[in-house]
């Protein structure tokens, strides 16, 4: 029965090799697009058995009290004080563009916190925003260096030593998608670069976490980039053709970025079909046929002969 298929397959791509890479493209396009579902998990927690005490615990106290990792951005001009009316309305506005991330899940920050007092009047507790408004005057600016002051632990968390810093703080969502949040940040704090020579400094183990992929990506692509050329050059010397070099390229191309688009597209579906294209074994056996059609359609363009006992 296998060997019916084999020869089938074969002789369908010697007699309609055109045919045959457009569906084989067609095919894999859609399969590539489930590329666009992959995320980097770090977190080692996911890595250990559900049903561990400890783990039982600690999911349980993430529940309920959200994520344990936090990103922070700290932004000032070393020197000049951060509490005054221009500043704070940058910080107003980055940490309202920062809310509104849908990784993000909380932003602490001054424009964000809120200030308890107790109200002599009527004996009361009063909360309110620790900034009421975007554009302050000096008064109320005075109000919040006077709360920072008489409360040092939270002004140790939003403002630096010197005052010239003010920090917010980021705790992501418990979707561990720490590479896009990081990315996303920087894209809003790049905008506000260029007013007065304003520093950003970021931080944080979730930071980190996110931060690493991009860094990394960029030394492979180098390094990707100089092997690739190394061995075009290789390849060119012994082979003398340039469809020669640069048809294997995209054939291991297509399988390449092929592979995660099959996981994602078959893992993320329920039905019958793609759980049986989940398997193992199909997925090595339909990248193979692709990888077969363009070989073959190149052995018949260099007018090579197929021998008949060609098989997978």
């Amino acid at each position: 029965m296998f060997h019916k298929i084999k020869k089938y397959i074969i002789s369908t791509s010697i007699n309609f090799p055109k045919t045959i890479i457009i569906i084989s493209f067609l095919l894999r396009s859609i399969i590539i697009s489930g590329m666009k579902h992959i995320v980097q998990d770090d977190d080692m927690v996911r890595l250990l058995p559900k049903d561990i005490p400890s783990i039982v615990t600690f999911n349980d106290i993430t529940d309920e009290f959200g994520n344990y990792e936090f990103m922070y951005v700290a932004m000032g001009i070393e020197g000049v004080s951060a509490l005054n009316k221009d500043f704070l309305k940058i910080v107003w506005d980055i940490s309202n563009e920062f809310e509104k991330l849908e990784e993000c899940e909380e932003v602490i920050s001054v424009p964000t916190m809120s200030k308890t007092y107790f109200d002599l009047t009527d004996s009361s507790i009063v909360v309110n925003d620790l900034m009421p408004q975007r554009l302050l005057n000096d008064k109320q600016i005075l109000e919040i260096e006077t709360y920072l002051d008489n409360n040092p632990e939270i002004k140790s968390r939003v403002i630096s030593k010197n005052e010239d810093y003010l920090n917010i703080i980021i705790r992501p969502r418990d979707n561990h998608d720490y590479p896009a949040l990081s990315y996303a940040i920087h894209e809003i704090t790049d905008k506000y670069k260029n007013i007065n020579n304003l520093k950003f400094h970021y931080g944080g183990q979730a930071y980190v976490t996110g931060a690493v992929p991009g860094i990394v990506a960029k030394e492979v692509k180098i390094l990707l980039i100089f092997g690739l050329f190394l061995m075009t050059i290789i390849l060119l010397v012994n082979l003398r053709s340039i469809k020669g070099v640069f048809r294997p390229y995209i054939n291991d191309g297509i399988i390449g970025i092929s592979i995660p688009g099959d996981i994602t597209t078959f893992h993320n579906s329920k039905s019958l079909i793609n759980n049986f294209l989940q398997s193992e074994k199909i997925i090595p056996i339909f990248n193979h046929i692709s990888a077969i059609h363009i070989e073959l359609t190149s052995m018949i363009d260099f007018k090579l002969k197929v021998p008949r006992s060609f098989c997978f």
